[in-house]
């Protein structure tokens, strides 16, 4: 501590106590992110202090890349101490990945402190990324219908047909899953229409998600049925032209 005397022949006055301190930063964390497993939707709180004068700046690192809490709502990151603590909540399957905390100081140059790297496991039932949707298909053509899921651990995705038969089976060759879990239905055939579901389990449990299939008429390119034909007629008149056109998609017609 330091204080200033001044002295004259008239008195003396002293000045208030000044405290001088060495900037630091530890080499180390007294508390680091310690790997965890959560469950979606549950609330995770990840915590880093270090020594450090005046405090350390923390922030959190997730897969390479910073948080920033300004972004996402679900991330809010507060002072505790000497260190900082980062709360999640509510969990989410993206939140999955590689943490660590990186520690420095306003006052010292140099590389951050670098935090250990540790696993962070998010687990829960299936949620749809993208339900099945109900679709109408020309006759002959091909149904993709998508069941993109999340789960942790990975689903077992399942299709069925309206009669709850499993799908694809030796009975229905035009039926396939890609690796995406999409069914594909190749060559549609009107007796395809109907309800088809999309289940995904794990020791979670199970969703499951519906949509409807309807079958329309073939596609067809635009055939002339009735085209207009040659008049002579007397000035001014009116005038009709016939143009009676089929096809599927409806052909706009234009003169």
């Amino acid at each position: 501590d330091y204080v200033c005397i001044a002295r004259n022949s008239e008195g003396s006055v002293q000045s208030r106590v000044a405290t001088l301190s060495t900037a630091y930063l530890a080499k180390n964390f007294t508390q680091d992110l310690i790997g965890q497993t959560v469950l979606t939707g549950r609330k995770l709180t990840l915590t880093c202090t270090i020594g450090s004068l005046p405090a350390a700046t923390i922030n959190f690192v997730s897969n390479g890349n910073l948080i920033n809490v300004i972004t996402n709502n679900r991330y809010t990151q507060s002072s505790i101490g000497m260190g900082s603590q980062l709360t999640i909540d509510p969990v989410q399957f993206s939140d999955s990945g590689q943490y660590r905390c990186e520690a420095s100081n306003s006052k010292l140059t140099g590389s951050p402190i670098i935090g250990a790297l540790v696993s962070i496991t998010v687990e829960g039932p299936p949620e749809f990324l993208s339900a099945p949707s109900s679709q109408t298909i020309p006759l002959g053509e091909t149904l993709y219908m998508h069941c993109f899921v999340a789960a942790s651990p990975a689903a077992t995705v399942k299709w069925e047909d309206a009669n709850s038969a499993l799908l694809p089976s030796a009975a229905s060759p035009r039926f396939s899953i890609a690796s995406n879990n999409t069914l594909i239905v190749t060559n549609v055939q009107r007796s395809d229409a109907g309800v088809y579901t999309c289940s995904a389990s794990n020791k979670f449990g199970t969703k499951t998600s519906q949509a409807k299939l309807t079958v329309a008429d073939p596609l067809t390119a635009p055939v002339i049925q009735k085209a207009p034909r040659d008049q002579t007629v007397i000035a001014p008149s009116l005038v009709l032209l016939d143009c009676d056109v089929t096809g599927n998609p409806r052909p706009a017609i234009t003169w």
